[in-house]
């Protein structure tokens, strides 16, 4: 009579259960056992059910762990962003601030004050900050989930007592307005003095 060969069964079922694409004949041929015995062992055990919770399992933590990832690549973002804004709003004030005293010492000099093209508070500067300072500022919008753009319709624009927020703006008064300012700073004159 031929013995029957001693196998570990643990390990033959870890060998299926951890490799979906292991087959009950190749547990039965690295184990120098007969297929059809495997394959009885695998049913009574349930190992492709166990096989199926593995894989779950596995799923589950690669699910975790990306969304793990995920946060922290949005949580250094954000951070970057907030750095990038406050590093632009210094500079911001630091412009202004400089602003603030050339135009106080055109007034009190009585010389006119130009706009410039370059320099810490030319036109391209100023521009490139506030380009700068939007990126920052969209970018942390969308590590958060925010949209960069807002629509507002008109009932959001009511307050409680159904009042208007804010009044009416004539846009083509506040863009001439801005355009005579624009062309007084390039004329030397101060934006109060333009009609």
């Amino acid at each position: 009579m031929a013995r029957k060969p001693k196998i570990d069964w643990n390990k033959a079922k870890v060998m299926y259960v951890s490799d979906d694409t292991v087959t009950y004949l190749q547990v039965s041929k690295a184990f120098g056992v007969s297929h059809k015995g495997v394959k009885a062992r695998g049913s009574a055990e349930h190992w492709r059910d166990q096989r199926r919770d593995v894989a779950e399992k596995i799923n589950e933590r690669l699910i975790e762990k990306s969304v793990d990832k995920l946060a922290e690549v949005n949580a250094r973002h954000t951070s970057i962003y907030k750095n990038m804004q406050a590093l632009g709003l210094s500079e911001l004030n630091i412009a202004m601030n400089e602003i603030l005293r050339l135009q106080k010492w055109s007034k009190d000099s009585g010389m006119p004050l130009t706009l410039k093209k370059d320099g810490i508070i030319g036109q391209q500067s100023l521009k490139f900050l506030f380009d700068g300072l939007k990126i920052a500022m969209d970018g942390e919008r969308i590590t958060l989930g925010l949209p960069t753009a807002i629509a507002v319709s008109k009932n959001e624009m009511t307050g409680k007592d159904g009042g208007a927020l804010f009044e009416n703006v004539n846009l083509e008064e506040l863009n001439a307005k801005l355009t005579r300012a624009v062309a007084a700073l390039g004329q030397g004159d101060s934006p109060a003095d333009s009609p």
